[in-house]
């Protein structure tokens, strides 16, 4: 005997129910992680913004510092011509 390979109709929608149903479950999934990825990407480059920021304000701060010591070391005592 010959067994029947193909499917009925009912089971054919079956399936294609339960594909979309997954495929649904997949996109939801893929789309829940890239969010996630994109708030951990945002988080680190505004972590990174922040240090590259405190670390201009603390070079600019030795700059000035360095600045008036050599402005300081400049000045005399008295009045020029005395």
């Amino acid at each position: 005997m010959k067994r029947s390979k193909s499917l009925s109709a009912a089971d054919a929608n079956v399936l294609i129910d339960q594909s979309k149903q997954e495929m649904i479950a997949i996109k939801n999934r893929v789309e829940k992680d890239r969010a996630r990825q994109e708030t951990e990407l945002h988080k680190r480059l505004s972590e990174l913004k922040n240090k590259r920021l405190s670390d201009l304000e603390k070079e600019h701060a030795r700059e000035l510092q360095e600045y008036d010591r050599k402005c300081q070391e400049m000045q005399t005592d008295g009045p020029i011509g005395e």
